[in-house]
């Protein structure tokens, strides 16, 4: 089995972009803050998969 340690979270973003049913996008490491709201916070958070309904 090959290892995948500390890969993870890509591999997850790749399949879950790979797998995507029809109709729906995934996005990797999006962000969730605005960016005044990251600069005032001091953070910047991502989530590692979006996934969303597209027409």
């Amino acid at each position: 089995m090959a290892r995948i340690e500390g890969k993870l979270a890509k591999y997850l973003q790749d399949e879950f972009k790979r797998l995507a049913p029809n109709g729906w996008e995934c996005h990797s490491e999006v962000a969730l803050l605005s960016p005044d709201l990251e600069k005032f916070l001091g953070y910047e958070p991502r989530v590692d998969v979006l996934s969303r309904f597209s027409r």
